[in-house]
């Protein structure tokens, strides 16, 4: 039995989608627009074997890098609980 999530947040500046396999096999496609967040996610899929896909959009300079990626990680801990 795989442990699998998914989901997606849209606000006025920004859109992100996030899947997260965490029986996975450290597999990701991440695209956030910033270059140091997208090495980041994909150093946390690699080493710790997450399938990890990450998909945003809009004004990511001021809101994903402080909001979002909260949201990720917060949605990542309730998965690995569950």
């Amino acid at each position: 039995m795989s442990r699998i999530g998914k989901v997606s947040r849209k606000t006025k500046e920004t859109s992100i989608s996030v899947e997260v396999n965490i029986d996975g096999k450290g597999q990701y496609k991440i695209d956030t627009g910033i270059g140091f967040l997208d090495h980041m996610l994909e150093q946390l899929s690699k080493h710790s074997l997450i399938d990890l896909i990450v998909k945003a959009k809009g004004d990511l300079s001021r809101n994903l890098g402080s909001c979002e990626a909260g949201f990720f990680m917060d949605f990542h801990s309730q998965i690995s609980i569950s």
